[in-house]
């Protein structure tokens, strides 16, 4: 098989070298069947969101792996490498695997082009997750929805189990611009006969759930609200009823109040899946999200891309720090709503300091600046991430660096270089 560099390969599989065409899940189809289906090999996990889907997704895989299972965990986007996104264990899939995996995906899409079929970037990486879950033989996977979810290249397998976040308006060219819409598209991994476990949102987006679940003849659950006892800024400790093992205490170590939802989320999935309590009560505190409101040595990151996040991230500012304004490091993407987010955390900012984020579609820092400006905040244009964060330092007070997860995740290897959970 024909070898080539991992820069290379990470660059092919991205899409630099190879041009796919989304076609509805029939180039998914097709691809898998290519693959002998890799994705009937293990049962899985199914979650999909606007926001916290990243986060549920790591407490169940923690909790899984607690049980005892040898577990498997796909997300996206990554922090800092493309091997974060595809995880046995919690551990990366090494180099070596991942070139051998491109490898076999270049094969095969050069026979399926043949017969006009063209994956895109992300239907290869779901493949190459689903190949190294298979010959990993992992007990189950965990496996997060990219976009949507009804047309998502995720949403070709058949879960033990769909699990729903919180719905918000996002990626409205995409899926529609109504919450209903949106709230429909995410409900489309809702399978036959398979538990639905989601998180209780607005009637609006409640009785779509409702109607496909009933369609479906899928049961539905609806997690509980969390009862927080106590908080701080590393994380939280609550009361939540569970629909098999009642109401039980559980210790969080992510921080903020969408958390707590997010691990209720997770639990209650788990708990209509059988997992024991004891690994819930013993998983969930051990559970990691990083760039998630994540403290490095004193500096908060958050990849708060969108508004929900950005309200989720002003929340949780508000609630430890009340009396303080921050200085923030922030660089977004163009797709993305940054005026909107720039009006939720404008209030909170002495100064922003807009910074470019290494990505074409990435917004200039100088319309950033324009924007906080508006707001009528202090803002200073460094294009460069660490000088922007070195500035930031140097200010007096909390520093907050937020917005694209590639944003973050080039903070955290400047600020983290030898961590080695990502």
């Amino acid at each position: 098989m024909e070898e080539f560099s991992r820069s290379a390969a990470l660059d092919w599989i991205q899409g630099g070298g190879h041009t796919g065409k989304k076609a509805g899940l029939d180039n998914m189809y097709a691809l898998l069947a290519a693959l002998n289906h890799p994705e009937a090999s293990f049962p899985a996990m199914h979650v999909a969101g606007t926001n916290g889907k990243g986060s549920t997704c790591a407490i169940l895989e923690r909790i899984l792996r607690e049980s005892g299972k040898k577990t498997g965990l796909y997300t996206s986007p990554y922090l800092c490498r493309y091997n974060e996104r595809v995880r046995v264990n919690g551990i990366p899939i090494p180099d070596d695997r991942l070139l051998s995996y491109i490898a076999l995906l270049r094969k095969t899409c050069q026979d399926l082009e043949q017969r006009g079929v063209f994956p895109t970037p992300f239907e290869l990486g779901t493949a190459l997750a689903y190949l190294y879950f298979r010959d990993e033989q992992v007990d189950i996977a965990v496996i997060e929805v990219g976009l949507g979810g009804r047309l998502d290249s995720t949403n070709t397998l058949l879960p033990a189990v769909s699990v729903i976040a919180a719905i918000g308006l996002d990626h409205t060219k995409t899926l529609g611009d109504t919450i209903e819409k949106i709230a429909w598209e995410k409900a489309g991994i809702i399978k036959p006969g398979v538990p639905a476990v989601v998180m209780p949102q607005s009637e609006r987006v409640m009785g779509v759930f409702r109607d496909v679940a009933k369609e479906r003849k899928s049961p539905l659950v609806v997690a509980a609200t969390p009862s927080i006892q106590a908080e701080s800024r590393y994380g939280c400790r609550f009361f939540l009823s569970l629909p098999n093992a009642g109401e039980q205490e559980f210790v969080l170590n992510l921080a903020g109040d969408h958390q707590a939802a997010n691990a209720s989320l997770a639990l209650t999935a788990l708990d209509v899946m059988g997992v024991s309590r004891t690994a819930m009560l013993n998983g969930l505190p051990k559970a990691i999200w990083p760039g998630r409101l994540e403290w490095i040595g004193g500096v908060l990151l958050d990849g708060a891309h969108n508004p929900q996040g950005a309200a989720s991230l002003k929340r949780f500012l508000m609630s430890r720090f009340p009396m303080e304004k921050i200085t923030l490091v922030t660089g977004m993407m163009k797709d993305k709503e940054y005026l909107r987010c720039a009006e939720i955390l404008a209030p909170l900012c002495k100064k922003v300091y807009a910074t470019a984020v290494d990505d074409a579609r990435a917004a200039s820092p100088e319309e950033i600046a324009r924007t906080y400006a508006g707001f009528g905040v202090e803002t200073s244009v460094i294009p460069h991430v660490q000088e922007a964060i070195c500035a930031a330092k140097g200010e007096r007070g909390l520093v907050v660096i937020s917005g694209s997860l590639y944003l973050v995740g080039a903070a955290r290897e400047f600020l983290h270089p030898d961590d080695g959970s990502i």
